[in-house]
């Protein structure tokens, strides 16, 4: 059986944020009852900076920054 899964997270600021650092927990792993064919991450506005990790339990992190001023911030994990 296949799904194909979008998340959304929406962040609107009152006043632009300058800065921000994130971890997002979005992608998911494989395991001997899942695989996982496609998966992708899309961070507007661009980051200044992103890095992928694994934590301890073998799922992707993906950190984050954004240093410049902005009012919204949108992450879709899909």
């Amino acid at each position: 059986m296949k799904y194909r899964i979008t998340h959304k997270t929406l962040y609107n600021y009152n006043d632009a944020v300058t800065l921000c650092h994130n971890e997002a927990h979005l992608r998911p792993r494989h395991t001997t009852y899942q695989h996982c064919l496609h998966s992708q991450m899309n961070v507007t506005p661009v980051p200044t900076r992103q890095d992928n990790r694994q934590d301890y339990f073998g799922n992707v992190v993906t950190y984050f920054s954004i240093e410049y001023p902005h009012k919204v911030l949108t992450v879709t994990g899909i």
